[in-house]
């Protein structure tokens, strides 16, 4: 029997040792750079399979600067047709070739074989434009997506929300019954659907919109009032993401035309809050399965990471849990910035942003395949087996082990809110209390998703 259990744990241990030895892919966190002379920078979108990253890259004067960041170039910047009045970053195509941004007051697109182009409003009809100088202020632009196959760019201009391609010209995505300020949030993949919000009596609504069917509500949670953010779409056009009222606050969801709209819950804790929940989410995989955002825990605002196995979990504690170095980092975000959690198509590179020793700063987390996760813990369990492993408690010990890991978590269930037609990039405070507590809830910062800008604003 003792020589029996020798085998067995020196069988783990090459195991164990294989996946530590590089056989499997580690999870990782490692800093999103920043351009020369920057201070920090945030991400706007990222490749299907994580290797390239569109972000936009902030100056301590305020000035920004487009960048792509891939593992065989590095980071390097993306000029703009406006560069004086500031770049940001919208979206880009899967390959990284076609970049759409906003510079100053003109929304562009950029592409790798001739530049950047304006897009330019004349008699109606949006055309591209070489030549900066034609770039008018009015009437004003601003890209608000880019479809990752790069034909399609959604936005606001003072007309309204427009979709735009090279062969149907500029389309008015119309508005919500008493719409009155829709703003696109999101494209899928080859552009056929948008989600978004508007300002809607008594909020904001959620939409999505196709050209067959037009725009139309995704309705609010269970207990909600109807109001509610769209904040990102599926590449296959399947999945949305956003936050909606419901009976426990405001709370992340996760609709598709099958189930319908799903709330996501919140992170365990929230200091003072109870029930009631501050939960966003921001990004979805390309299958629906995997889905980021901002979720609110004892320590503040944090991002969190779902997935129908295991509910909502909150990232840092799962790193730290699965043995990854996180000296210096905090990621906790601050609410009252836009810049928010994005996830890759394939659901294994997450893009977000904290604190480094103290200062803003973007950090890249590359989670294995569950395979390779799963194993990893599997060989710890075992290689820490005692003699007495076939006792109760040593099968306790390893299924506390395998809990311990971050791949297993209670759900804990899940934000209204607003955009800001005046211009502002703060989030907008608004609390939403569940029946039971509207008249002791407490006012509380929403998170629900980046405040639209004035069109013509000249930053995002």
């Amino acid at each position: 029997m003792h020589s029996t259990r020798r085998r067995f744990r020196s069988a783990s241990a090459i195991v164990l040792a294989s996946i530590l030895s590089g056989s499997a892919q580690a999870v990782s966190l490692t800093p999103l750079g920043v351009l020369e002379g920057d201070v920090y920078s945030d991400a706007a979108a990222i490749s299907p399979d994580g290797s390239t990253i569109l972000g936009t890259s902030r100056s301590p004067t305020g000035g920004a600067r487009i960048f792509i960041e891939d593992r065989v170039n590095g980071m390097r910047a993306v000029p703009g047709v406006w560069p004086d009045e500031g770049d940001v970053a919208v979206g880009m195509s899967d390959d990284g070739s076609i970049v759409a941004g906003n510079s100053g007051v003109s929304a562009f697109i950029w592409h790798e074989a001739h530049g950047p182009r304006a897009l330019v409003l004349v008699d109606g009809q949006v055309t591209l434009d070489g030549d900066p100088g034609n770039a008018p202020y009015i009437p004003l632009l601003n890209a608000t997506g880019l479809s990752s196959d790069g034909s399609t760019v959604v936005g606001r201009s003072e007309n309204g929300a427009f979709v735009w391609d090279a062969e149907n010209g500029i389309r008015d995505l119309g508005g919500l019954p008493t719409g009155r300020f829709p703003y696109p949030t999101g494209v899928s993949a080859d552009g056929s659907i948008v989600v978004g919000v508007d300002r809607i009596d008594g909020g904001d609504g959620a939409f999505i919109w196709d050209s067959a069917n037009g725009m139309r509500p995704l309705g609010s949670l269970p207990g909600g009032d109807g109001t509610g953010w769209a904040t990102a779409v599926s590449d296959s056009g399947s999945h949305v993401v956003g936050v909606s009222a419901s009976a426990f606050g405001v709370e992340a969801f996760l609709w598709d035309a099958v189930n319908g709209m799903q709330g996501l819950g919140d992170l365990p804790g929230g200091v003072g809050l109870g029930d009631f929940f501050l939960s966003t989410a921001t990004d979805v995989s390309a299958d629906g399965k995997v889905v980021v955002g901002i979720g609110f825990a004892d320590d503040g605002y944090k991002t969190f990471v779902w997935d129908a196995e295991h509910g909502m979990r909150d990232l840092e504690v799962m790193l730290r849990t699965m043995g990854v170095d996180l000296s210096g980092w905090r990621l906790n975000l601050d609410p009252n910035y836009s810049e928010f959690p994005k996830i890759s198509a394939d659901g294994r590179t997450i893009v977000a942003i904290g604190e480094y020793n103290g200062e803003r700063a973007s950090y890249r987390v590359v989670i294995p395949e569950p395979a390779s996760a799963a194993l990893l813990v599997l060989g710890l369990s075992w290689l820490g087996a005692t003699a007495g492993w076939r006792s109760a408690a040593a099968r306790r010990a390893r299924e506390e082990t395998l809990t311990a890991s971050g791949f297993r978590s209670e759900p804990h269930p899940p934000h209204s809110s607003s955009p800001c037609p005046d211009g502002s990039r703060n989030l907008r405070t608004r609390a939403v209390a569940p029946p039971s507590v509207a008249s002791s809830a407490p006012s509380a910062r929403s998170i629900v998703g980046p405040c639209a800008p004035r069109v013509g604003s000249r930053s995002a």
